[in-house]
């Protein structure tokens, strides 16, 4: 349950900004549900009110957040709440449904619910391909055929627990979440995808944007799983059943979820880099692009950003170009690292510069690189700590890996120079470490 809420499968949308909606509007959803459970005796005025307040935030927060409402009237229904209570949800959620709907005009994208309704068949099995999730990255038909296979027993345990006729507020809960999670991926289906995404290749897997949903409706139904496990008269088999896929999707996909957490820390790590290239106002479009492809747009928040002295302007390495190593950092010492410059791309009075430095003693790449001229000047910085040849979104140049640094997996660098230096003296490298604080030099390695 632990992996599938904190799964690098969910990394877009827990590292990137804009996604953020996508962790708040399952949260959101969740604690409603909680909320309305515990909306009884003293504080239950208090808990309906921001039931009814999270609600409205999920669904300020994306589309489907609409689908909470119906939710909290059959669990308010099933709790046997306060009829007052109940008809207020269905008139608020009448009210923000159809304040959604006026005007409102739906993409040509998906099955559409008239699509979904023409092609049963085919709309069941897709539910079944954003339910499989991850499974979807063996095949599609595994992903449809266990997702469709997992609600329906899913929908069994649901119906036997529900009809052991006990009261119980916090099964109701997990039930509601987990409708509104089938109701939100069934969204999915008639919103974003068609016949296209079925087939026995991995054509189509979870988007980067929707392992939230289905992390949430795994973890809910595991632990639905598990509920049933301490009523009397289990039926065992269930759970082994659920053991499956659950080991799958933690074991089987360690791997995987391992590289993608890897690939937003290289892809962090190589943005840095291109600070430099912001800083200095370096023409390096082919990379610039990649954070920002509107090259008007982009150069607009630049300077927006320069005259204010934000971002990377209000950092310590804005001012290093042309200064002296040993006014920045304390000479070096006896501490040495190994690295060497490896690929040079000229870009008009700067150049972009590509290479690897490893440290022995601490067995880590420096964080930032520096390069000097012959007076020990800063005529150009890189950040270290990359994986060899792979930078994720900014630069895939597979290839044999120089057996000098073959066994340092996150040796490689990435950075600028002015181009004057490039062309006249040797360039110096040194390494810098943030913490503890400290510089080696790097020692060139053929």
């Amino acid at each position: 349950i632990l992996n599938l809420l904190l799964s690098p499968f969910q990394m877009w949308d827990f590292a990137w900004g804009a996604q953020t909606m996508f962790v708040v509007i399952f949260l959101a959803a969740t604690g409603a549900f909680l909320l309305l459970a515990a909306a009884e005796g003293k504080y239950a005025a208090l808990c309906f009110t921001l039931a009814v307040f999270l609600a409205m935030l999920a669904c300020a927060t994306m589309p489907n957040g609409l689908l909470i409402w119906p939710v909290l009237v059959l669990q308010s229904l099933y709790l046997e709440r306060n009829w007052r209570a109940t008809a207020a949800l269905g008139v608020v959620g009448s009210f923000v449904t159809g304040f959604y709907l006026w005007h409102y005009v739906r993409p040509d994208m998906g099955m559409g619910v008239a699509g979904m309704l023409r092609h049963p068949v085919e709309a069941v099995l897709l539910l079944g391909v954003v339910v499989g999730g991850p499974i979807g990255f063996v095949s599609n038909t595994a992903a449809a055929g266990t997702g469709v296979l997992v609600l329906a027993v899913s929908g069994y345990l649901v119906f036997r627990a529900l009809r052991a006729g006990l009261r119980s507020t916090w099964l109701s809960a997990l039930v509601a979440n987990i409708v509104f999670l089938v109701l939100s991926a069934v969204s999915v289906v008639a919103g974003r995808l068609d016949s296209r995404f079925l087939g026995s290749d991995p054509l189509y897997t979870v988007p980067v944007r929707y392992p939230s949903m289905v992390s949430v409706l795994w973890a809910c139904l595991a632990l639905l799983a598990l509920y049933t496990c301490c009523r009397p008269r289990t039926r065992y088999a269930l759970l082994a059943f659920y053991a499956v896929p659950l080991f799958y999707l933690l074991f089987g996909t360690m791997q995987r979820q391992r590289n993608m957490a890897e690939d937003w820390a290289d892809f962090f790590r190589g943005t840095d880099a291109l600070g430099a290239a912001i800083l200095w106002n370096v023409p390096d479009e082919d990379l610039l692009s990649r954070l920002w492809p509107v090259r008007g747009e982009r150069e607009e928040r630049i300077d927006y950003l320069r005259r204010r002295g934000l971002a990377i302007f209000h950092e310590p390495r804005a001012k290093w170009l042309g200064r002296s190593l040993a006014e920045l950092f304390p000479i070096a010492g006896p501490r040495s690292c190994i690295g060497a410059i490896e690929k040079t791309t000229p870009l008009g009075g700067f150049a972009r510069v590509e290479g690897w430095a490893w440290d022995p003693a601490s067995g880590a790449s420096p964080d930032s690189i520096l390069l000097t001229d012959g007076a020990n000047r800063v005529i150009g910085q890189a950040r270290g700590g990359l994986r060899h040849g792979y930078i994720p979104g900014l630069l895939m140049e597979p290839g044999q890996v120089p057996a000098s640094h073959a066994a340092f997996r996150h040796s490689e660098w990435l950075g600028y120079v002015q181009q004057s230096g490039v062309s006249t003296e040797p360039i110096g490298l040194f390494g810098v470490f943030a913490k503890p604080a400290a510089v080696c030099a790097i020692s060139s390695v053929k």
